[in-house]
């Protein structure tokens, strides 16, 4: 593969990373307010959303966002919070594989 290939690769996966993340936030500021929504009227829904983001209170539209997956949209549990931290997804393995390297670490001596 030459340079212009892979850099045409590399711009096109750079892309398509940042559509499927701009869709992700989209549905994520649906679940928000679904989960704002499960809990207060439509207006002070919209209300609460507004100001969570002004004055960046992220645990608590993070707590929305699981909220209105979960009760709202009917997802599990685990769903929901896959959906609303995707990062643990991505720790959680990281974790198990770092304690299984210190495990054979300290077997080994």
């Amino acid at each position: 593969m030459n340079d212009t290939t892979s850099s045409l690769i590399g711009g096109f996966l750079m892309l398509l990373a940042v559509v499927a993340f701009g869709i992700y936030s989209i549905v994520a500021l649906f679940a928000i307010y679904a989960g704002f929504a499960h809990i207060l009227p439509s207006l002070l829904a919209i209300i609460a959303m507004i100001l969570c983001f002004m004055l960046r209170i992220e645990w608590f539209t993070a707590i929305a966002c699981f909220i209105g997956a979960w009760k709202a949209w009917h997802w599990p549990w685990y769903g929901a919070l896959a959906f609303t931290s995707p990062a643990l997804l991505l720790l959680v393995p990281g974790v198990i594989i770092l304690l299984i390297g210190e495990i054979k670490e300290r077997l080994a001596r």
